[in-house]
């Protein structure tokens, strides 16, 4: 591709490409304040905490994503790979079993997990279809390719992505008071780490981001069996 094409192709520059992350990390960090303060205000329950979370999540990570893209002129569906669904969901099955199979198998071994059926809940929806979504479009889909249509390699583009995903976490982490014990979260910090740059691998081996919101959303189902 000439000089001009990638130009034409890119998103940002490097300085963008280091304050767009910054920026979903400390709006993120500000929609766990709010959340913390309307809480404990308006004593709301479990489906209402869900709907806010499901309304930050779209305002958050998807809104910035599609002002960008149509800034641009650049057609978002294919920008972040939403293409062959079939084919890409037929990937990210398959991925997802031997995935499933492989932590099974770990937990089998450490004797470290008991299983129950889930509550079929609000909560449950955001945690396995609405946060796989969203994760996947804006980091695999948006951030990750935005970064390596600006020059990034492979290796280096999969890596930040994978960095952010275990960063957007940390609020989470933080206000739900599990980082008090920082040594506990270094097994599933290193976990989100590993998983984020294979759903990287999925994404640029496929061109699909179905395949790895498949994978991710296989996962998150049974981390909410897992006891």
């Amino acid at each position: 591709m000439s000089p001009a094409g990638l130009k034409q192709r890119r998103v940002w520059d490097e300085r963008e490409a280091i304050l767009w992350p910054a920026a979903l990390f400390v709006a993120w960090i500000i929609a766990w304040l709010v959340n913390v303060s309307l809480r404990d205000r308006l004593q709301w329950n479990e489906t209402a905490e869900t709907i806010y979370w499901i309304a930050m999540k779209i305002a958050i990570w998807i809104v910035p994503v599609f002002v960008v893209l149509r800034k641009k002129s650049l057609p978002v569906a294919e920008y972040v790979g939403l293409r062959t669904p079939g084919l890409g969901l037929g990937i990210g099955m398959l991925a997802g079993i031997g995935l499933l199979a492989f932590s099974y198998a770990m937990d089998a071994v450490l004797g470290s997990a008991s299983f129950n059926i889930p509550v079929l809940d609000a909560a449950l929806f955001n945690g396995v279809i609405v946060a796989p979504i969203v994760e996947e479009f804006t980091l695999r889909g948006f951030y990750m390719e935005s970064l390596e249509r600006s020059g990034l390699g492979f290796m280096q583009a999969n890596s930040r992505a994978a960095i952010l995903f275990v960063a957007m976490h940390l609020p989470g982490w933080y206000f739900q008071g599990r980082l008090r014990a920082p040594e506990s979260l270094i097994q599933p910090a290193v976990f989100l780490w590993l998983l984020a740059l294979l759903l990287g691998w999925i994404k640029n081996k496929s061109g699909s981001l179905y395949a790895v919101i498949a994978v991710h959303v296989l996962n998150n189902i049974y981390s909410a069996a897992r006891g």
